[in-house]
């Protein structure tokens, strides 16, 4: 039972490596109505290409050292690259949907003091500036998408996903950490890509409406006079 489960573990990791290109395909093939839209259409891309590198670091950290079995609180440069260019990749879409001076200072700070962190031994910070990078380009995609549907990207991406990494820290049955981390990928960080792809692809295609989004317009103002 176990080895199907970590079966599936292994096939889970690898759906990134199609999710991933294919949203950036979507980019792509509505390239000139983003190019209009965002701050750069380059750095979006350039994000996903950090990204995917970023999974196969978490890949190989998986297979070659830990062998498929959640090892808690290892350090590991695979592990350290992984969580530095996501953080880094979070940070090239937010900036690359739209800018703010005070929160792009911000997310380029963290960014560059996230490997740092990690190799003196202060991994939970990783954790910190990912968080900070996924509030910025939700925000930022929510105002230039102008959909209200984007905050489901960071329920799952980040709660569910939390949720079960939660429950994987606490577990201690082998066959019960690979079924949480199964789900923590699935349920939560794909799934959360799958929709943000998915509304990027549709977007061009909906009707807008005519003012700046309302709930972005009472939470952080204007496009204009918002610093994030």
């Amino acid at each position: 039972m176990a080895m199907v489960w970590t079966e599936l573990l292994i096939l889970t990791h690898l759906v990134p490596y199609v999710l991933l290109p294919t949203i950036m395909y979507i980019l792509y093939s509505k390239k000139e109505y983003y190019q209009d839209k965002v701050y750069s259409y380059n750095l979006l891309q350039l994000a996903f290409v950090a990204l995917i590198i970023a999974m196969i670091g978490e890949f190989l950290w998986h297979w070659l050292v830990q062998g498929w079995e959640y090892q808690s609180g290892e350090y590991h440069p695979l592990n350290g690259l992984m969580f530095s260019l996501m953080v880094l990749s979070f940070t090239l879409i937010a900036i690359g949907f739209d800018r703010g001076k005070l929160v792009d200072v911000v997310l380029v700070l963290v960014t560059i003091i996230t490997p740092i962190a990690y190799v003196v031994g202060i991994k939970p910070f990783a954790y910190i500036a990912q968080t900070i990078g996924l509030v910025a380009l939700t925000v930022r995609s929510m105002r230039v998408l102008q959909d209200g549907r984007v905050i489901l990207f960071p329920v799952f991406s980040f709660g569910v996903n939390m949720g079960f990494i939660s429950l994987l820290f606490s577990a201690t049955d082998p066959t019960i950490q690979i079924i949480y981390h199964v789900l923590h990928d699935i349920m939560g960080t794909l799934l959360g890509l799958a929709i943000w792809g998915y509304l990027l692809w549709i977007n061009p295609d909906i009707e807008k409406p005519t003012k700046s989004y309302s709930i972005l317009t009472n939470l952080i103002g204007s496009k204009k006079s918002s610093e994030v």
